[in-house]
């Protein structure tokens, strides 16, 4: 500002997406489905006494021109789970967990391959990772495991420019 700015022009893209839900899975390790490119398997369903957690494994390749999808981690994903439990129309979005995640992306001509295994939570981590919350025994006994696909609604170009005082 100093060396004689006097304004700001902000450019960018907003995208607004969706979820779309491609499968309900029972809540039990075997349990997986295929569809549109993607197959998810619950490999784990674990109940410490102070957490709760579920492990995935994701496995998809490219379609036609659409990426092979991921799940969200920092917001570079489009596969999206959740927790339903309908009896008590209450659900919780799972978050992935970063240290035990095992996999990664292959991409040769003609093959985009993506395959991994993570651990995600029904609670983000806290500060100083902290251990999210233990969901009870009760909830977890109705509930089911929701996947879903972010999928694009709109895209628009915005710019904002201002006066530098």
């Amino acid at each position: 500002m100093q060396g004689g700015v006097t304004s700001v022009v902000v450019e960018g893209t907003v995208i607004a997406r969706a979820p779309r839900t491609l499968a309900t899975l029972p809540l039990e390790k075997g349990a997986s489905v295929a569809r549109n490119g993607v197959r998810v398997e619950i490999i784990t369903v674990g109940r410490g006494l102070t957490d709760t957690t579920v492990g995935l494994r994701e496995t998809s390749v490219r379609v036609g021109e659409h990426p092979a999808l991921q799940s969200d981690f920092f917001g570079h994903g489009t596969l999206g789970f959740a927790l339903l439990n309908a009896s008590r129309a209450e659900a919780s979005v799972l978050y992935k967990h970063a240290s035990p995640r095992h996999g990664g992306s292959l991409v040769l001509p003609g093959i985009e391959l993506h395959d991994e295994t993570t651990q995600f939570e029904p609670f983000p981590r806290g500060e100083n990772n902290n251990r999210p919350e233990r969901v009870d025994d009760a909830w977890m006994r109705g509930a089911t495991l929701i996947v879903a696909e972010w999928v694009m609604q709109s895209r628009y170009s915005v710019r904002v420019e201002t006066s530098v005082p």
